[in-house]
């Protein structure tokens, strides 16, 4: 899979989780970017209603029959990624959850999928945000590392990362 279709993040009906996705969409463009696996095709929600009818596809859907193959023809890509924000909570401790799948678009097959919920309160999970955010982040002189868990953009770039991290390769 060389490139993919990055659709519209979806996200429940609470007040709180459209406004997650619109802090956190960008942020996992930028982590899948940055990954480098793939060669990144954004689809806008205007694209796919033109293409399915809708704006937004979640991987629990039922898909229209042509959807894989109206998705590959319009972008020429092998493999579709979906993204759904199922938890989001901006205050501490933050603890975002995704749930997040790659499909090929020629068989269609689930090739890679997650459905994680990361706490901030957790111990652990908040040892592996700071360490994340003093490998990768950038960061003020004197910014320290608990940052990334006041921060729900900061966090959102830990998560996201430690993620799509786990995406198989080319």
């Amino acid at each position: 899979m060389k490139r993919v279709a990055i659709l519209p993040s979806t996200a429940g009906a609470a007040g709180d989780l459209s406004a997650g996705r619109d802090v956190l969409e960008p942020v996992l463009l930028q982590e899948l970017s940055r990954m480098g696996r793939f060669e990144l095709v954004p689809v806008t929600p205007d694209q796919l209603r033109e293409w399915t009818g809708r704006g937004h596809w979640q991987t629990a859907d039922q898909l229209p029959v042509e959807f894989f193959q109206k998705i590959r023809e319009k972008t020429g890509c092998h493999a579709v990624f979906f993204s759904h924000l199922t938890y989001y909570h901006a205050y501490p401790p933050i603890a975002i959850g995704w749930r997040m799948a790659l499909v090929d678009s020629d068989e269609p097959l689930i090739r890679w999928a997650v459905d994680e919920l990361y706490d901030g309160g957790e111990e652990a999970t908040a040892k592996a945000a700071r360490l994340y955010f003093t490998k990768h982040l950038p960061s003020h002189p004197l910014a320290d590392s608990s940052v990334v868990l006041a921060s729900p953009r900061r966090f959102g770039q830990f998560v996201t990362g430690a993620l799509v991290g786990t995406l198989p390769s080319r």
